[in-house]
């Protein structure tokens, strides 16, 4: 039941398989990690941030790293 099941449909369109969710959850992940990385860059007021999850978890965790379970890099590194 994690939060993509429920709410994907607001980002990306279902998916078919679970190949197919890795790839579009990741390419969104990778979309709004250089969003807020590219704003945060521009703030001059801003003088550091950190992503705040960055190895899985799994099962345990929410998927919003950006390192998987096995500590392969996700699209967003």
């Amino acid at each position: 039941l994690a939060q993509t099941q429920n709410f994907h449909y607001l980002w990306f369109n279902t998916q078919n398989n679970m190949e197919d969710w890795i790839e579009a959850s990741q390419t969104h992940q990778a979309w709004g990690t250089k969003i807020l990385t590219e704003a945060f860059r521009r703030d001059s007021d801003m003088v550091s941030f950190a992503i705040h999850l960055f190895i899985d978890a799994w099962p345990a965790g929410w998927m919003k790293s950006i390192m998987d379970v096995d500590r392969q890099p996700k699209k967003a590194c």
